[in-house]
């Protein structure tokens, strides 16, 4: 810690510290995170091993960069590039609703950076707006791996705990022991469609409520209940045919198509990452991409 001058606590949690610091060798603003230890004998947690392995392999534009991992009094600490803010702060603080350019910039960069994880079998399983972060320059960045995953075949475990409850993918939910990566591209739609309603698309406060808000938009059919087994019944809902455009009803046709490709309870057919890519929504000459954002 000697080659740090610390400038600021961002903030502090029961399992970590997040310091903004000026690194005295590179003379470069960074973040440290610092994994705080309950006793000398503990072992550094799973999460923290899993993000640290992830991370320190991986350079693209749109993903935070971790830059180096060291011990200061046997607690883990790593440094990683330093972001002035997170999506859920603009979405929190926004003075009016962002304009198509912005939220086509956003939506892209998150999907480049996506497409970069899937691309080297790796799951976020935590997209929210808060672990979407941006650098002074604009730049959009994937942030927090803790919950990282290397994709097989079948993850073959139960974990509803994993994610966060207004973004997580309705096999998650339900205990599906046979999900992959396409849990991303349902917290990744549940993410767009904030973008326009500036605030979640589906607020429940338990699981069950949850379930019922998205059956309530999406509908529920006897193959969604095939697909996913739940130990209680519930009824049948009918999908009104424009109940997303309702929903938002500022957003073109085109963003209302890419959400319902997304947003599919069966994950089976929801859209890929390359597939988001390439839809008409973010098929325009991309200029897009160099508009500014309230930060």
């Amino acid at each position: 810690m000697d080659n740090y001058v610390i400038l600021e606590e961002i903030c502090q949690t029961q399992f970590s510290k997040i310091l903004k610091v000026k690194n005295k060798k590179t003379k470069s603003i960074v973040v440290l995170k610092q994994i705080m230890q309950k006793n000398s004998e503990e072992s550094p947690n799973k999460e923290t091993l899993r993000e640290i392995l992830v991370m320190m392999n991986f350079s693209h534009p749109h993903i935070v960069k971790y830059n180096s991992v060291f011990v200061y009094k046997l607690n883990v600490v790593i440094e990683m590039e330093y972001c002035v803010t997170t999506l859920s702060n603009l979405i929190r603080f926004i003075s009016k609703p962002f304009h198509t350019g912005q939220i086509k910039k956003i939506i892209r960069s998150i999907a480049e950076g996506l497409k970069y994880l899937h691309e080297n079998d790796i799951m976020h399983r935590d997209l929210k707006p808060g672990n979407i972060l941006i650098n002074e320059n604009c730049d959009i960045k994937l942030g927090d791996f803790g919950s990282s995953r290397i994709i097989t075949p079948s993850i073959k475990e139960v974990t509803p705990q994993i994610g966060t409850k207004w973004y997580k993918a309705p096999e998650i939910i339900f205990g599906k022991k046979d999900y992959g990566k396409y849990v991303d591209i349902w917290s990744f739609g549940c993410l767009a469609a904030e973008l326009f309603m500036l605030e979640p698309l589906f607020p429940g406060n338990t699981d069950f409520e949850m379930v019922n808000f998205i059956f309530s938009l999406l509908g529920y059919s006897h193959e969604d209940e095939e697909f996913l087994k739940p130990q209680i019944k519930f009824e049948y809902i009918e999908k009104k045919e424009n109940s997303l455009q309702s929903t938002l009803d500022c957003a073109d046709s085109d963003f209302i198509d890419l959400l319902n490709k997304m947003l599919v309870v069966n994950y089976e057919k929801r859209i890929s990452i390359n597939e988001v890519l390439e839809h008409e929504f973010l098929k325009s000459d991309k200029e897009y991409m160099n508009v500014n954002l309230p930060i």
